[in-house]
Order: structure tokens, then sequence, then C-alpha cells
């Protein structure tokens, strides 16, 4: 049998440490889809003022003051939706998590948040659906944005929703631009925050 010299041992534990930390690494970093921390919550909102030299236009003539409406996200913290709209235009996607439409359109939206970033926020508001299960929609197409439950469908009422998807555009203010029952695509929300929103 051949005999290692305690440096040789030293070096193979070595190896094997660094090839564990590697693995464990790979699980931890979400190199796939579902990886992502837990979304939904404070981490995901708008913090500050937007960047510096962020344009947003003026609503169009006529138009309405978009609904006020807390939103409780998984968290436990509650969102009065009127602080977002504040200092930023708002995008307002109504989900569900079992609307294959709506899984069809969020890996676009989800791109667009990311995009935008803190010059616009997006909200997610989620109806017939339980916390489960919106969690693991938000994880499975890596939502950047927070979302919470409508349980009674109140919010959903106000803005008209009567099944998913709506994606209603909000200016800074607080006045509505418009809702897209059916929502959009990627192409047909840039082109609304690009014109409507940041006047781009």
């Amino acid at each position: 049998m051949t005999q290692t010299s305690p440096r040789q041992q030293a070096s193979r534990r070595n190896v094997r440490v660094m090839a564990f930390l590697l693995v464990l690494g790979l699980f931890a970093g979400g190199c796939t889809r579902g990886g992502a921390a837990p979304l939904g919550g404070v981490a995901a909102l708008p913090d500050g003022p937007p960047p510096a030299g962020t344009t947003y236009a003026e609503p169009p003539d006529g138009r309405p003051t978009a609904p006020v409406f807390d939103l409780e996200l998984p968290d436990g913290q509650v969102v009065d939706v009127a602080t977002l709209w504040q200092d930023r235009a708002v995008v307002l996607s109504f989900v569900s998590s079992w609307c294959t439409l709506c899984q069809r359109q969020q890996d676009e939206l989800s791109a667009l948040a990311r995009e935008y970033g803190d010059r616009v926020t997006f909200l997610g508001i989620a109806g017939e659906d339980t916390p489960e299960d919106l969690q693991a929609f938000l994880r499975e197409y890596d939502v950047p944005y927070a979302a919470g439950i409508d349980p009674t469908l109140d919010v959903w009422l106000r803005y008209g929703v009567e099944e998913p998807p709506l994606v209603a555009f909000v200016t800074r203010g607080g006045h509505l631009v418009r809702g897209h029952p059916g929502g959009l695509d990627g192409s047909a929300v840039r082109e609304i925050l690009d014109e409507v929103l940041l006047g781009e």
C-alpha cells in the first residue's frame, strides 16, 4: 500500500473542501430558476429618490386619479400605494399564479422591471391565490419587484379587473393613464413607459 505524506493528505483534504464549497456555492447562487431568495418583501421596494436625471411626463389631459389602496406583502409589510407614485411612475400588474397568460408574459415584465430599475416602480397584485402559490410564482419567474395578495379582490374591482392579467400604468403624482385587460407584451409596455410615463 502506498504511503502518503502529511503534506499530501492535507492537500487532498483541501481539494475535497474546495470541491464541497464549489458545489455549495452553485446551489446557493441560484444558477437556475427557483434559486432566488424569497421575494415580495421590503427589499423589492424603492428606497430614496429616483436616480438623478430621471424625467417624468405630465399626465395626459383628463386622466383620472388612480384609486389608492394598501397591499400587504408576504413579509407582513403593508404598502400604501400612494407613497409609491409620489416620486415615481408605477406599473401595477394584476396576476394570479395559476393564470397561463400571466405566466407567458411574466418573463418580459420581470426583465423590464430590472431594466428600468429605480426609475419606475412595479407592483404585483395577485388575486384568488395563496401565499405559497404566489411565492412559488415569484421564484419561478424571477420576479424582482414586490407583490402581495388582494384577498377580497377589492383592489381588483377598483381597477376594473375581471380576470388576470391586467397591466395598469400610473404617472408620477398618481394619475391613471390606462389599464390593459389581457396584459401586454414587453414591447408595448416599453412604449408606454418611455412615451407616456417617462416622456422620452
